[in-house]
């Protein structure tokens, strides 16, 4: 029961947010080529800062993960893929990748 309360008590702690220099002028070349990137970037972030483990591990530890976040056309909101480090208490975003979103509408198909 302990454990379950420890678990419970991490998923609430909000990590900081760290990004390395070259992720952040590939973020502000994102918000000059789409209308709606910061957006995009600033959910992206508010997600990882609540829970960094939704992301899909890439090494064994499970330290470093990837996510994608699907963006919607008729939103104007670009699709967005991280490489992260889970460096507890905060998340060291190490690279970025802004697209045009495949979907044109947001939601589930």
């Amino acid at each position: 029961m302990g454990g379950a309360t420890t678990k419970a008590a991490q998923a609430r702690q909000l990590r900081d947010i760290v990004e390395e220099l070259e992720v952040s002028v590939a973020v502000n070349a994102a918000c000059i080529r789409f209308e709606r990137a910061e957006d995009a970037w600033e959910s992206l972030k508010f997600v990882l800062a609540h829970d960094p483990t939704v992301g899909t591990p890439e090494t064994e530890s499970g330290t470093i993960r990837s996510l994608e976040w699907h963006g919607a056309r008729s939103a104007k909101l670009p699709s967005v893929v991280v490489l992260y480090r889970i460096d507890e208490p905060q998340v060291t975003i190490l690279a970025v990748d802004f697209y045009e979103a495949p979907y044109e509408r947001e939601g589930r198909a």
